[in-house]
């Protein structure tokens, strides 16, 4: 039987298995893969206020429309340095 994480579990972790797997179809390399999910991760963050469900669009869909977005650009050369971010640093920042 498949092991579910918990709703509660941090995003990284809920998040970087389906988005790396979207990524790879999208840029054909591991390495690109994991770029994209990780600036994927940084751009739901930075953008989470924005997220209006009452749009009809579902979270998810919402998500992987970042991987898109940030695969595209990386293979056009537009996404320079992707930034690098401690996830356990954002997660006790969220909380204080």
């Amino acid at each position: 039987m498949a092991s579910r994480r918990a709703p509660g579990a941090p995003p990284r972790e809920r998040w970087a298995g389906p988005l790396y797997v979207f990524a790879r179809r999208l840029v054909g390399d591991h390495e690109l893969a994991e770029e994209v999910v990780q600036d994927t991760l940084l751009r739901v963050w930075r953008n989470a206020d924005r997220f209006d469900p009452e749009r009809g669009v579902k979270f998810t869909t919402w998500v992987f429309t970042f991987v898109k977005k940030s695969a595209t650009e990386l293979l056009a050369g537009d996404l320079g340095d992707i930034d690098t971010v401690n996830f356990d640093e954002l997660q006790n920042a969220n909380r204080g």
